[in-house]
């Protein structure tokens, strides 16, 4: 972990944790320690979809879980919380991973090196689609291309949708706050979160919308990053290396050592 120099506090960065409410106070405590400020500004709520019906684990060869939202919201209508099952788990980045270890879920297969669906598709588990029986938990919508791909390779994809993302209530007193920072950083876990505050933020204030373009960014993917390049963000964006909590530390750590660096 990258540490900063005394003669750096000056410059240190103030994030806009914009991760939905419950979702936000172990990224904020990690932060604390760090040195670093957050100010909360969910921009979606996350509720619970019910499923019509909750297939049994082996009626998939593989289940796809796309988030920490994705686990928790289907461990909360599983029937049998404590089955074995033959089926493969899969999970989308680190912190998902963490999320299926902590329900005690066992085969789950290793984490792909890159967290977008040609990362996934590169899965021992997918070398023989044909006629595989895969599962996604998701929330409402969501990519199609992991689906797409194994479905044109002779797979059978199903669609589990187990939570829906609502807009949150624009943080009004959060954004004043935020907007008085020196070194103000925004973070954006999906697209979803991006699109939602951005069209919020221009509703509220145009201005403010041009001033949020300029600032930096970190975002979990190239994906989200080229999402705010489409809407507008001209700022730079910092990808981080995995989806978990110390990875947004590390990567607002080496921002800052580059800007203590830029002014030496």
């Amino acid at each position: 972990m990258v540490h900063l120099h005394q003669a750096d506090k000056f410059m240190t960065p103030t994030l806009l944790n914009t991760r939905p409410k419950h979702q936000a106070w172990c990224l904020n405590q990690a932060l604390l320690e760090a040195g670093f400020a957050s100010l909360d500004c969910p921009s979606l709520q996350i509720q619970t979809q019910a499923l019509e019906h909750c297939p049994q684990w082996d009626d998939y060869d593989v289940w796809v879980f796309v988030s920490r939202n994705a686990v928790k919201h289907f461990a909360q209508q599983l029937p049998n919380k404590s089955a074995r099952f033959n089926a493969a788990l899969v999970a989308v980045g680190d912190a998902t991973a963490q999320a299926i270890q902590q329900q005690g879920w066992p085969n789950l297969a290793p984490v792909p090196n890159t967290f977008d669906s040609e990362g996934m598709l590169n899965l021992a588990v997918f070398a023989q689609p044909k006629g595989l029986r895969v599962a996604i938990v998701r929330g409402d919508g969501g990519r199609e291309y992991l689906a797409q791909s194994l479905i044109e390779q002779g797979a059978q994809v199903d669609f589990l949708e187990v939570y829906r993302r609502q807009a949150a209530p624009f943080c009004q007193t959060a954004w004043q706050t935020f907007k008085q920072a020196q070194t103000p950083v925004l973070l954006f876990t999906s697209v979803s979160s991006l699109d939602v505050f951005s069209a919020q933020l221009a509703a509220q204030n145009p201005d403010h919308q041009a001033w949020c373009f300029r600032q930096t960014l970190i975002v979990f993917s190239q994906r989200i990053q080229n999402a705010a390049r489409k809407i507008g963000f001209s700022g730079p964006i910092l990808v981080t290396p995995t989806s978990s909590d110390g990875a947004i530390v590390e990567t607002l750590q080496r921002y800052a050592r580059s800007l203590g660096e830029s002014h030496e």
